[in-house]
């Protein structure tokens, strides 16, 4: 199930919100006394960007495609939105299993 997910970015001299679409693809590994564990594995599909502007209700989207989406993909705070996305979700949780 693809799951969207927001982070903020500052480029060309701009504020960005970043809209993530991402689909959870492992659950990841708890860990235990002998074996560390390992996080949630996902796929980033699409990203868009919007100004990000208080002041505007609503800011149009732009979808990354290319270098460009590449370039947002492969960054870390992109990663960590993800991630922490995962972590704060109800429906991925350890406790489920």
């Amino acid at each position: 199930m693809k799951t969207e997910c927001t982070s903020y970015l500052y480029m060309m001299d701009t504020d960005w919100v970043v809209h993530i679409e991402y689909e959870k693809t492992s659950d990841g590994y708890e860990g235990d006394f002998y074996d560390p564990g390992w996080d949630p594995e996902y796929e980033i599909y699409r990203i868009w960007l919007a100004r990000d502007r208080s002041w505007k209700v609503q800011e149009p989207r732009w979808e990354q495609t290319g270098e460009q989406y590449h370039l947002i993909c492969n960054m870390e705070d992109i990663h960590d939105a993800v991630r922490g996305d995962i972590a704060n979700d109800d429906r991925f949780s350890w406790d489920d299993r």
